[in-house]
């Protein structure tokens, strides 16, 4: 039900964004330089990670981030020219989480996020691309390793983002993409929101961000399997050089 709906709220912003700009009573502005975002996301998780056939639970809360168990860090760089932008995001995340039982499950994560966006009108762009997914797990007692495994895997994604100013320079944006179609993972979704203040050429946001994930490779003893959510508030700097 919930990814129904998330589907269906995505490809209502890509329909609208597709709408012609003089259809919805707005212009197209052309805009030329590079974004370069710099930011922390102290992210919780819920799901499970199943190596060689052992499951665990990989649920920890934004405040294990306090305790550096578990925590992220992104860079989002976007180069510009006229309506369209290329888009590179790198995101790296380490977490650790303890069972009743005093396993501990620890996991390192790569994003490397690849795509393009058109700006089809005044708030709204279409975009699209590929993710790749590097997951590494391990599954320890008292520093012994009971199971280990890694996968790399490639998701593509289509999405859409709006754009609202309602005050000088500040905006408001949301993001919305889904992905995966069985390709890499299962599906994926991933969606962010929030707000931008840009008063010069360093601005200042802040956000919440999910990021969903289905993957699954081999069976039985052989099997890997990471489903989890993971969301959290975004904050960070973005510089721009260029046409503001």
């Amino acid at each position: 039900m919930f990814r129904t709906v998330l589907i269906t709220l995505v490809a209502s912003v890509i329909a609208v964004g597709l709408v012609p700009s003089d259809s919805v009573g707005q212009r197209r502005e052309k805009r030329t330089g590079v974004d370069f975002t710099a930011y922390i996301w102290p992210a919780a998780r819920s799901g499970d990670v199943t190596l060689q056939g052992q499951t665990e639970s990989v649920d920890n809360s934004i405040g294990d981030m306090l305790k550096f168990e578990t925590w992220a860090m992104v860079f989002h760089v976007e180069a510009k020219k006229d309506y369209w932008s290329l888009i590179l995001d790198l995101n790296y995340r380490q977490g650790e989480e303890d069972d009743l039982e005093g396993n501990r499950t620890e996991t390192r994560t790569w994003l490397v996020e690849v795509g393009g966006a058109y700006w089809v009108a005044y708030q709204f762009e279409v975009l699209g691309g590929a993710r790749f997914v590097n997951l590494k797990a391990d599954i320890t007692e008292e520093s012994a390793t009971l199971f280990s495994g890694s996968e790399s895997w490639i998701d593509p994604f289509v999405g859409g983002r709006y754009n609202l100013p309602f005050a000088r320079d500040w905006k408001l944006f949301v993001r919305g993409d889904i992905g995966g179609f069985g390709i890499g993972s299962k599906f994926t979704w991933n969606l962010v929101s929030g707000v931008d203040w840009r008063p010069v050429n360093l601005g200042f946001f802040f956000g919440y961000r999910v990021w969903s994930v289905d993957y699954e490779s081999g069976s039985g003893e052989s099997l890997f399997r990471y489903k989890a959510v993971r969301h959290g508030p975004a904050l960070g700097l973005t510089f721009f050089f260029g046409e503001r």
